[in-house]
This record gives C-alpha cells, structure tokens and sequence, in this order.
C-alpha cells in the first residue's frame, strides 16, 4: 500500500530495502549495475530519499522503492553517469547559457537550475549531448549534499516554440520522477508567452501528481515571492 507522505523509513524497513535490492542485483547480474552506485546504499540518507520518491505510488512502499533503486542503478550504468567529465561533455551547448545553476538559494532553501528556453534552439544534432549536460548538473548538483533539493526555473522570457524540444522536456522529467529521488522541489515557469501556454499544459500533464503540484507561473511581479536575487531573470 502507497506510504505517507514525509514519512521516513524505520532502520528495519532500511535493512530490508537494503537486503531486497542485494538479492535483485545478484539476480539481474551484478556487471549492470556500478559497484559505485551499490556502495551508497550503505547510507541511511541514499535509502531514505528513494523511499520518500516513492510514498505516491500504489505498489508496497518497500517494493516500490525496491524497484526504483533497481531501475535507477540500472540506468546509470547503462547511460555511463559515473564517467561523465564536464571537460567532456559539449562545450557549443554549454556555451550558450540554455543551463546554469545558480550560486545562491531560493527562499525555502532551494538551489536553482535555471532552464532559459530563449537560448535553446531544437536541434536533433544535439539532443544526446544535451541529455549529457542535464546528468552532468543534476551530478554536480547532489555531490556535496546527497540530498540537495532544487527549485527548476523555466525563464521563459523571449522564448518561442522554435526554442521548444519535447524530447528534451520528457528526458529532463523523466530524469527528475525516475532517476533522481526527492530532488525536485519547485517549478516556476517565468514570463510564459502566450504562445507557449498550450505547450506548459501538455507538460504539465506529463508530471506525476507530486511534481505537478510543485508547478505553478510566475511573472515579475510574482516571481520575488520565491527568489531573493532577481537582477539576472530576464
């Protein structure tokens, strides 16, 4: 049965997560999985943030969050995230600024990843290394606290559908509901254009039920009620 909300697990709930996902990566084949990512399950907090992730879903909390751990370490081999160099990664895209985090916190505590969508242009060329660039700052951004939570700030000032890639937008959702537990912990879409609307509903949708309540526009008027530092939003 689905969990409660905010409720962390028991030591008894932690060891037998920790006994499940042993028992399902012996049994998957141990060479699928890095034996980096299997040695953080020895902290309590990398156990608690996935069993969190998962209180919503309709499955036993300690099967889901079972699953999930399964499913994440899976794909972090599979897509290389402990290889990942930023000297590596492109350095056209992380040039033109469509990505950056920011040095200081939200009001709630928050680190900010800014997402400016003027500055992306669709380019089915450089969606792979883009998929890069969002791992890469998302890695960065839990290294010193495992537990780092962050508000996504779409600034959508001056964008236009051109600026628009859904592959993209689905890979970063996934990313946040499947693969980084508990680390989404506000949306603000900025300055939404008209025209753009149609496209924010459709994402919208696509989030799952705690995600979508984390949503919400903002403008510039509105937008100081959840940063401190406004000189760099457009």
């Amino acid at each position: 049965m689905p969990g409660t909300e905010g409720k962390k697990p028991s030591p008894e709930e932690i060891a037998l997560v920790r006994a499940r996902t042993k028992e399902m990566f012996v049994n998957g084949g141990l060479e699928h999985y890095s034996q980096v990512d299997i040695n953080k399950l020895q902290q309590d907090e990398v156990v608690e943030l996935f069993w969190l992730h998962t209180y919503w879903l309709s499955g036993d909390q300690v099967d889901e969050t079972v699953d999930m751990i399964e499913k994440t370490f899976r794909w972090r081999k599979e897509f290389g995230v402990n290889e990942i160099r930023r000297e590596s990664l492109s350095q056209k895209i992380m040039e033109t600024g469509a990505m950056s985090v920011r040095e200081e916190t939200d009001k709630a505590g928050y680190k900010i990843l800014v997402m400016c969508v003027r500055k992306y242009f669709k380019n089915k060329d450089d969606v792979e290394d883009m998929k890069k660039c969002m791992v890469s700052f998302l890695e960065d951004l839990r290294k010193e606290i495992i537990s780092q939570e962050i508000t996504l700030v779409f600034d959508c000032n001056g964008a236009g559908l051109k600026n628009i890639d859904m592959d993209v937008i689905k890979f970063l959702i996934s990313l946040f509901q499947n693969y980084y537990p508990r680390m989404l912990g506000k949306i603000l879409i900025y300055d939404l254009p008209w025209i753009l609307n149609p496209v924010f509903v459709i994402i919208k949708a696509m989030l799952p039920a705690p995600a979508a309540k984390m949503m919400m526009t903002v403008n510039k008027a509105t937008v100081g009620e959840h940063l401190s530092d406004l000189t760099w939003i457009a």
